[in-house]
Order: C-alpha cells, then sequence, then structure tokens
C-alpha cells in the first residue's frame, strides 16, 4: 500500500514536471505539436496538477490581454495625437494660406492706389499745361488785341499825317502871291476867318506829343 502510494506520488510530480515542460513549449510556441498531447494529458492528472496548469495559464493570458489591451490604447492614442497634429497643421497651413492671400491682395490695392496717384498727378500736371496754355492763349490774344490797337493808332497817325500834309499844302498855296482864298481853302478848311479846324489842330498836337 505504501509502495502504492509512493509510485503514484512519484507519477504525479513526474506529469506535474511534463506538463510545466509543455506549458513552457507551449508558451514559447516552440512546439505546438505537443499541443494536443497536453490537451489529452491534462485529464490524465489529478485535479492539484491540473489547476497548477491551469492557473499559470489564465494568468498568462490575462497578462497578454492586458498587455494587447495597453498596447491597443497607446496606438489609439498615438492615432488620435496623429489625427490632431494633422489637423492643426493643415488648420495652419490654411491661416497661412489665407495670410500670404490677404497679402497679395493687399499688394495688389497698393499697386491700384500707386497708379491712382500717378494718374492723379498726371492730370494735374495736364490741368497745369492747359491754364499755362489758357494764359498762353489769353497773352497772345491780348498781344493781338495791342497789335489791334497799335494798328489803328499807326492808321490814325497815317491820317492825321495825311492831314497835316493837307492842311500844310492848302496854307502853303494860300501864302502863294497871286493866290485868292478861293474855293480850295473853302473846300478843306473852310473861310479864312473859320475857326472849325481849331479843335483838329489841337487834337493833332496832343496826339504827337502823346
Amino acid at each position: 500500500m505504501r509502495f502504492t502510494l509512493i509510485a503514484f506520488m512519484a507519477a504525479t510530480h513526474l506529469l506535474l514536471v511534463l506538463n510545466l515542460f509543455l506549458l513552457l513549449f507551449l508558451v514559447l510556441n516552440l512546439f505546438p505539436v505537443l499541443n494536443l498531447f497536453l490537451v489529452l494529458n491534462l485529464f490524465l492528472v489529478p485535479t492539484p496538477t491540473l489547476i497548477l496548469v491551469l492557473v499559470p495559464i489564465l494568468v498568462l493570458v490575462l497578462v497578454r490581454a492586458a498587455k494587447a489591451k495597453e498596447r491597443l490604447e497607446a496606438h489609439h492614442h498615438l492615432l488620435q495625437t496623429a489625427k490632431l497634429h494633422h489637423h492643426h497643421h493643415l488648420v495652419q497651413r490654411a491661416n497661412l494660406v489665407q495670410y500670404l492671400v490677404q497679402r497679395a491682395n493687399l499688394v495688389q490695392y497698393l499697386g491700384q492706389r500707386a497708379n491712382l496717384v500717378q494718374y492723379l498727378g498726371q492730370r494735374a500736371n495736364l490741368v497745369q499745361y492747359l491754364g499755362q496754355r489758357a494764359n498762353l492763349a489769353q497773352y497772345l490774344g491780348q498781344r493781338a488785341n495791342l497789335a489791334q490797337y497799335l494798328g489803328q493808332r499807326a492808321n490814325l497817325a497815317q491820317y492825321l499825317v495825311q492831314r497835316a500834309n493837307l492842311v500844310h499844302y492848302h496854307l502853303v498855296k494860300e501864302s502863294e502871291p497871286g493866290n485868292s482864298q478861293g474855293d480850295s481853302i473853302q473846300w478843306s478848311l473852310g473861310a479864312k476867318n473859320d475857326h472849325s479846324n481849331q479843335p483838329f489842330v489841337a487834337f493833332l498836337s496832343r496826339f504827337m506829343h502823346s
């Protein structure tokens, strides 16, 4: 009886050691073919041995599940961070593009303002030129009026000279001996004692001295 108990315990411990090695191989995936032998062997060992084998397996599965969950959460966190970073980068790019567009519009507006200022300057120069032309035309008109006035004065002077020559001619004719105070004197100057030419002579004197 004793021998039987010792043999049973030895066989149990041997199976336990064998199961531990098979468990190690199962964990390391060194001998996948032995998995079937391990499953069959689990039904041949006593309950304490089964518990000792299943508990480490369960703990290992739970640990691996926890690590897988942590890796999944870390990957999800990295993915969310990457998405946020990419979205932030896209927003910055969009803001930069909008800023560049606004700068381009500002440059175009300033160019249009510069062109407008240049155009207004040209208009001002044109107005000044037209004013100078108007002043020149006015000056030329005044010169023309002055020339016309001088021409009229010249014509008047010529007329007065002709009248003076005519008066002088008649006076000379009158002063000649044997010449009576005939029709020529009366035709030009009137009667000898007529003073109608005195205003003309006075005007001629003033004109010649003016």
